[in-house]
């Protein structure tokens, strides 16, 4: 392994780098929508329950 030289192992720490940030990215972008965008907060679904039109029908 001592034949890979300074390229090698800087190749080795930037692909792993590289795939660490793409992970997180993309944990981070499939977590966020439209909604919560605009306002900062991630996990917000809409909204609640409660808040739902009168005229929707829910299981009992």
């Amino acid at each position: 392994m001592s034949d890979l030289g300074f390229w090698g192992y800087t190749g080795i720490v930037a692909g792993l780098v590289l795939m660490l940030a793409v992970c997180l990215f993309s944990i981070v972008f499939s977590y966020s929508t439209d909604e919560t965008s605009a306002k900062g907060q991630l996990g917000s679904h809409g909204k609640r329950p409660e808040e739902s039109a009168p005229d929707t029908k829910h299981a009992a």
